[in-house]
Parts: structure tokens; C-alpha cells; sequence
């Protein structure tokens, strides 16, 4: 009973014809469904607005601050276009007002209703979302909050799976809390470090610089690189630098002759291989360099090769070298951009790969099954790059970032309308704070990336 409980409380995020959604500061979720206006309320927090202003699990909101709701749909090319961000908008209303009221329109079996949330009155994200934007800082210490309260003792953050879920998401997390460059996330910035680098410096490779924490080890590793490289970078402590190094020469070790790499030790695919690796490799030895280890300039030729070979003319990497689309380009383009952006090659082609992410902004939470490394690697691209982009690509976003933040200022997870099965590996709640929290520390630029 239990079971089939839990099951219809989840969204079938890969086929894309139902979606929960937060409900931001009024402190509850709500479910929408393809080709439907109508939101259907599946949990209101005790004691939250929307409980106060006396929402009720299976109402159906059908508008909000007066607006009704677009149907819902799952075309990833139409963004949140829908009661998500119709909700996400008049928020943003709402909480600008001096009342601070936000009108909901709301069926409850046979009867319409007006209930009064009250939210609270933040004022409205700065266009542009500049560094010093009142409502940004607001929300980015309350995730930094919710950062430091999750941390295990030992430093990591508790994936759903796995010791190499564990180091993907720890890394993650790290990122969003040292781009906030508070001194007083020092201490829970060094223990994850010193998790993900371990006690011996051996960053879980042997002495063969082959894992031994099993699982996907290959995304491990390149976040390990980048978290700890930018630790060093922001501290000056280079006391990680040999961690670094060792993870920067297991990718060397891990990659085919021709280029490629897997999830893990083999390659896939019938030996096409996976190019998201390839990306997030090249990022990962780009912030090495900057860091202060050596590259192997061999291996970066030979892997950039591979995701040239990807590049459409349209500056949207593909899933490997064959004609697969880009329908989950995202986190491949953004963090090969990313590369070049660091490491300050090619100018014309990581040019190309931000006109790619400015042109599909509406699309970057549709990545690779893990929507989390589009958002988060996509905004750190147009930042470095096309800062213009940047800038229209946050207002654009600022929906989205007031239906995760929590009535207590956490964040809580919206995924993608499809593929969101990575993110459950990693935790969602851990996931939505390194999202907003990465986003909103664009703002300072205070990371290398």
C-alpha cells in the first residue's frame, strides 16, 4: 500500500505529461499535467501562507495575482510557459507589492474560491540580477544556510546512491556555497574538501589512479577536479593541489587512445562514447591548469577533437559524435564553453556554444538526465561569456528561483518537464541548493568559472 502510495505521489518526469512543482514561499507543491491549466495541490506545508490562507490538498489553482493559467505543456522548447510560471511570476508581483497579497483562484469540487496568501515582500530580483541585488543576497544565505545545516560530519553531502553520488553531489554543493566567498563557510568549505580529497590526498584512486569507490566514477573525478581546484584558486591553499593533479592524470588514464571516455573504466556505447565526460574533463583540467598542476596537452587535443567532432554549426554539443540532436545539449555545451572560457582557446567556438545556450535559455534544465548541470554550467557560460545573455537568461529564469525558494528561504527542487532520473540520484533537495545557489553567486563572479 505504501509503495503504490509513493508511486502516484510522483511525477512521470520522462515521458513529460506530469510535473510537481513547488510552490515557492507559499510552502506546499502542486501537480500540473499536459495539455491541463488547472494545478492540482498534492501537499501544503503545516503552518505555512498557504496553509494559513487555508489551501487544501486537492484544490485545483487555476489562477494567480488574477492571472488565469496557460495549459501546461511538455515541450521542453516552451520553457516554464504554464501554471509554473504563470505561479512563479505573480510571486514575483506579489512580493514587490506593499500588501504582499497574492490572490489564488481555486476549484474545490463544485465551488470556485479567492483565497489571500500573504507572501513576504521582498521586493523584485534586479533586472539583471547585479551583484548586490537585495532579494539574490536574501535567498542566497538562506541556501547557504541550508547548505552548512545538510553537511554530514565528515564533509560530504548524502547523495541517494552511492559513495561517487555522494562525491558528484558534495562537489556540487561545495561550488554553490564557495561562490557565495563568505569567510564564515570556511570551515564547512575545507571538510568538503577534505572529503573529497581524503585524509591520504588519494581523492579514492588507487594506486593505479583507478577508483575504488565504484559506480560512475568518471563524473566523480571530473567534479572532484573542479570543486577542489576552485577551492585552492579561492583560498590559496594548496594543500589539495596533488589531489587535483592525481584526478587530472586519471582522466588522462581512463580516456581511449582516439579520445573517448565512459561512465566509468570502459567505453560504451559500442566504443562511441560520452561525451558529457569529455566536457566536463575538459573543465575539470582547465581549472586544474588554473589551479597550478600540469595538463597533458596530448590528451586535451584528443578529447576537444571528439567534442569538435559533436559541434553542430549551430554551437549545440551532441550527445557523441553522431547526428543525435540537442534536445539535452545543455550541460555538454555549457561546460565545454566553460573549458575554453579558462583555459582562453578558441574564441570563435566557445562563442558559438554560448549563442547555442543564449538562444535555448528556455531549455537548459533539460540535460542529460541530470537537469541540475545544465542550470548550474549553463548560467556560469553566458556569465563568462555573453554577459548580455546573462543577464536576459536570469530575468528570464527569475520564476523559477521564486518557486524553489521556501518559505524558511531553502531551496526545494524543480526539475526539468523530462528526464530527471540523475537528479534523483544525487538528492533533490541537495541538487535545488547547488542550482540556486550556483545561479545567484553569478551575480559576485567570485569563481573562476
Amino acid at each position: 500500500f505504501l509503495a503504490l502510495a509513493l508511486c502516484a505521489l510522483l511525477a512521470d518526469d520522462k515521458a513529460g505529461t506530469v510535473q510537481d512543482i513547488p510552490l515557492g514561499p507559499l510552502g506546499g507543491w502542486m501537480r500540473v499535467r499536459d495539455g491541463e491549466s488547472e494545478a492540482e495541490v498534492t501537499a501544503v506545508k503545516p503552518e505555512s501562507p498557504a496553509a494559513r490562507a487555508g489551501l487544501l490538498v486537492g484544490d485545483r489553482v487555476f489562477s494567480a495575482g488574477g492571472e488565469t493559467f496557460p495549459n501546461h505543456t511538455k515541450n521542453i522548447d516552451a520553457g516554464g510557459a504554464g501554471p509554473e510560471e504563470e505561479l512563479g511570476q505573480a510571486i514575483e508581483r506579489a512580493e514587490s507589492d506593499d500588501s504582499g497579497e497574492l490572490m489564488l483562484g481555486v476549484r474545490r469540487a463544485e465551488e470556485e474560491l479567492e483565497l489571500t496568501v500573504l507572501v513576504p515582500r521582498l521586493g523584485a530580483y534586479a533586472e539583471g540580477f547585479p551583484a548586490g541585488c537585495v532579494k539574490s543576497r536574501t535567498f542566497q544565505d538562506g541556501i547557504c544556510a541550508q547548505l552548512v545545516a545538510s553537511q554530514e560530519a565528515d564533509g560530504r553531502w548524502r547523495a541517494t546512491t552511492g559513495i561517487s553520488a555522494d562525491r558528484y553531489t558534495t562537489a556540487l554543493c561545495g561550488i554553490a556555497l564557495l561562490g557565495r566567498g563568505d569567510p564564515n563557510h570556511l570551515d564547512a568549505l575545507g571538510r568538503a574538501a577534505k572529503f573529497l580529497a581524503q585524509p591520504n590526498g588519494d581523492a579514492f584512486l588507487n594506486d593505479e589512479l583507478a577508483p575504488h569507490g565504484g559506480g560512475l566514477d568518471n563524473w566523480a573525478i571530473c567534479v572532484t577536479a573542479m570543486y577542489l581546484s576552485e577551492y585552492v584558486i579561492a583560498t590559496g591553499d594548496e594543500t589539495y593541489l596533488p589531489s587535483v593533479q592525481r584526478c587530472a592524470d586519471a582522466l588522462v588514464k581512463r580516456m581511449t587512445e582516439s579520445g573517448r571516455f565512459g561512465h566509468a573504466g570502459s567505453v560504451g556505447y559500442g566504443g562511441k562514447g560520452l561525451n558529457i565526460i569529455n566536457t566536463q574533463a575538459q573543465l575539470a583540467w582547465a581549472l586544474a591548469e588554473r589551479a597550478g598542476c600540469e595538463i597533458d596537452q596530448e590528451a586535451w587535443d584528443k578529447s576537444l577533437n571528439e567534442i569538435r567532432l559533436s559541434t553542430g554549426d549551430n554551437g549545440g554539443v551532441r550527445y557523441w559524435t553522431l547526428q543525435t540532436g540537442y534536445s539535452d545539449a545543455s550541460a555538454r555545451t555549457a561546460s565545454a564553453a566553460l573549458a575554453l572560457f579558462v583555459r582562453d582557446e578558441e574564441p570563435e567556438l566557445r562563442e558559438r556554444m554560448a549563442g547555442w545556450l543564449s538562444k535555448n535559455s528556455t531549455r537548459l534544465r533539460e540535460a542529460h538526465a541530470v537537469g541540475s548541470i545544465g542550470m548550474i554550467y549553463g548560467t556560469f557560460a553566458l556569465r563568462c561569456i555573453d554577459e548580455k545573455a546573462w543577464r536576459g537568461h536570469m530575468d528570464g529564469w527569475a520564476w523559477y528561483l521564486n518557486l524553489m525558494r521556501q518559505p524558511d528561504l531553502s531551496a526545494d527542487y524543480l526539475g526539468s518537464k523530462r528526464n530527471n532520473g540523475g537528479d534523483s540520484y544525487l538528492r533533490k533537495r541537495h541538487v535545488a541548493a547547488a542550482i540556486c545557489g550556483s545561479m545567484l553567486a553569478t551575480g559576485d563572479a567570485k569563481l573562476a568559472m
